[in-house]
């Protein structure tokens, strides 16, 4: 009996998940944000390793080559027009709470702010009642294709372990 109570208290959930309700230019702004902070994270990092044994490692390569993929990212502009629709997304963070996120779980909590914002341009765009502009119907299309194109370029960046 002793060694059930010890088993059933070790499973304790490792992962919270927190909702969240913005605007869409808040919540892109916000993402692109984090990946910039992220950038910056990794190329520190690549810089304590030059000068290194670990110059010349596929870490340092890795971490090299994902500052570099965050730091050219573009950021989105949102036109005023489609900048108030409001965004409801979840992040994913650590239970326990004095721990911070990982480096790839911040990573996918930015691709789930972009996604949920390119889901509510499409509901926009799909919604019954007065038809939008043609230049709303534009900036609309454009917005959503470069959100897209960030996911596609963010998502495949990986982030090695400290060790």
């Amino acid at each position: 009996m002793n060694e059930a109570k010890r088993t059933a208290s070790r499973k304790r959930p490792t992962i919270r998940i927190n909702t969240y309700t913005s605007t869409t230019g808040a919540t892109i702004g916000n993402a692109y944000s984090d990946l910039m902070s992220l950038a910056e994270e990794m190329r520190d990092w690549a810089s304590n390793m030059e000068g290194t044994g670990l110059e010349n490692t596929e870490k340092y390569q890795t971490v090299s080559e994902t500052a570099d993929a965050l730091d050219s990212l573009n950021e989105a502009e949102v036109p005023a027009s489609l900048a108030e629709l409001t965004v409801t997304y979840q992040e994913t963070l650590p239970y326990d709470k004095r721990r911070g996120p990982s480096r790839a779980t911040r990573r996918d909590n930015c691709v789930a702010m972009l996604q949920q914002s390119i889901e509510a341009l499409q509901a926009l765009r799909d919604a019954e009642g007065p038809p939008l502009s043609e230049e709303d119907l534009q900036n609309l299309e454009a917005l959503a294709d470069d959100l897209q194109e960030t996911i596609d370029e963010v998502e495949g960046l990986e982030f090695p372990s400290m060790f």
